[in-house]
């Protein structure tokens, strides 16, 4: 036999997918400012671009000047925008107010994105797989605060069977919850019975 699942528990499958979604790309991101840093020659196309690009600048420039500040505060710029997506990532478990930060965030990486795309001289592959994976973590980040938004205005089924059940309960018992009656002895019946008082 079937189970079926209920739209709360199907929510929860949602915001879950959205948030590991979130977490896979602000780690590609860490993982790709370490491959720029090292001068490696790969990068994961499933991450954010402003900090990529922050990195990069940061490095042209202290070259191209001989500044290495220029450096170190792409760098650091870099830190600071993982750092929030993974802070998003933590809190959005219990409060899905931070799934809503890490779609800002992440739409203003979008805008970098689409700034890339027009100043580009070509389009190569892996330009297009940024765009798609970009795209594809875009629609798991809104898909996450939509059901965010849904679960937070609902109710676990099991808190719901619970008092479902404490209703019943309390309907199959109505004796137990009225109060206690005196019974009232008729007086012929008053005088037939025992007076241990008496001798």
């Amino acid at each position: 036999m079937q189970q079926q699942i209920s739209e709360y528990d199907i929510l929860q499958r949602k915001y879950s997918i959205s948030r590991s979604n979130l977490l896979i790309m602000a780690a590609m991101t860490a993982v790709n400012i370490i491959c720029i840093i090292t001068n490696a020659n790969f990068s994961f196309p499933f991450s954010a671009v402003l900090p990529q690009i922050a990195v990069v600048f940061g490095i042209e420039l202290g070259n191209f000047y001989n500044i290495p500040a220029f450096k170190t505060a792409g760098m650091i710029a870099a830190a600071i925008s993982i750092i929030l997506y993974f802070i998003c990532w933590y809190f959005s478990k219990k409060k899905s107010g931070w799934m809503i930060a890490a779609l800002v965030l992440y739409s203003i990486d979008i805008l970098g994105l689409i700034f890339g795309l027009f100043t580009a001289k070509s389009l190569g592959t892996s330009l297009l797989l940024q765009v798609a994976f970009s795209a594809w973590v875009m629609y798991y980040l809104i898909v996450g605060v939509k059901a965010g938004v849904k679960l937070k205005n609902m109710t676990p089924p099991t808190i719901e069977a619970e008092a479902r059940n404490v209703v019943t309960v309390t309907n199959e018992n109505p004796q137990e919850n009225t109060p206690a009656t005196s019974q009232i002895i008729p007086e012929n019946e008053t005088n037939s019975m025992p007076d241990d008082n008496k001798e």
